[in-house]
């Protein structure tokens, strides 16, 4: 199987810092994959630099998990849930119907290597709305202009 070159090895090799902060707005999520049982939340995406695809790879802790879940709209938030009440123990991935923005800053993560490939995730810092976006679709579906 062949994958996208990794867009934090790329990053990396263009000399960012460890310590760099990135700021990746909007960022459109269309899927979130969740393992319950090692507390692991990613989504990945695929990124244009310089006329080239990148996969990108995020990685969600729990106070930026959080974040994020709140941005999701409603009925994505509950299917996630249902999943993971049916299911508490096995990895799944959710794919959404349509993108959801946010604004995401990141710092890079650990380098992951696997039997295909070596990749490198962005950390998540946190994960907010965009401006103009609902803050928390969770509540009541509004624009929240505080």
């Amino acid at each position: 199987m062949d994958f996208a070159p990794d867009y934090g090895l790329k990053l990396k090799s263009l000399g960012h810092p460890d310590d760099h902060e990135f700021v990746l707005m909007p960022f459109q999520m269309m899927s979130l994959s969740i393992d319950p049982v090692d507390g692991l939340f990613t989504t990945t995406a695929n990124t244009n630099l310089d006329g080239e695809e990148y996969a990108l790879t995020l990685e969600f802790g729990p106070e930026s998990f959080q974040q994020m879940f709140r941005l999701l709209p409603f009925q994505f938030a509950v299917r996630t849930l249902e999943i993971l009440a049916d299911n508490p123990k096995r990895p799944f991935c959710l794919e959404f119907p349509f993108p959801v923005p946010m604004m995401i800053r990141a710092r890079f993560g650990e380098v992951q290597t696997n039997e295909d490939e070596s990749y490198l995730p962005l950390q998540v810092i946190s994960a907010d709305a965009c401006p103009g976006e609902p803050k928390n679709w969770l509540t009541y579906g509004e624009v929240d202009d505080s």
